[in-house]
């Protein structure tokens, strides 16, 4: 059980795992993390808005990869990185949703992603023999991605914009 006292952890899901939670300041007993009381995190993001920091050097604990993760290359290149992380996370991901999910799955992984955009012409022939239609609207996204696996659930998040987040643990 976590041992903080943070505000925000009244959601009685985050209750079943301490290293499910989602304030990054959370002082959690991981025993995997190597540093300590410090959460161990890395951003993928192949295109950093200017001024985001990226370029800086990391803090403790803190690892920034510029580079796309797709479903393929990222975890032959990061094989590592994936085996030892304890969770994949994804906000508003773009066109690495459905890559977390394939790869979070395929690795058994806990996950959680909120998809915002949909990309329809990313697999577009898996899409078709599988729904036979095009998934071009958010609301078939999510129902394809839910498909992947009886272990998907999904939640609202209390926030703007797109708040579904979906998640298997």
């Amino acid at each position: 059980n976590n041992n903080d006292n943070n505000d925000n952890s009244d959601d009685s899901s985050n209750n079943n795992n301490s290293n499910n939670n989602n304030n990054n300041n959370n002082n959690d007993n991981n025993d995997n993390n190597d540093n300590g009381s410090c959460l161990s995190c890395v951003l993928v993001e192949p295109e950093p808005p200017a001024g985001c920091g990226c370029k800086q050097p990391p803090e403790a604990g803190m690892l920034w990869l510029e580079e796309p993760f797709d479903a393929r290359r990222f975890p032959r290149a990061h094989r590592e990185l994936l085996r030892g992380c304890s969770l994949v996370l994804g906000f508003h991901p773009d066109e690495a949703t459905e890559p977390i999910v394939d790869c979070a799955l395929r690795l058994r992984k806990p996950f959680a992603v909120v998809p915002c955009c949909v990309y329809p012409s990313l697999s577009p022939s898996e899409l078709l023999r599988l729904y036979g239609k095009s998934v071009s609207s958010y609301e078939d996204f999510v129902v394809h991605l839910k498909a992947k696996s009886p272990r998907i659930q999904s939640a609202q998040l209390d926030c703007d914009g797109r708040n579904q987040v979906l998640y298997a643990l």
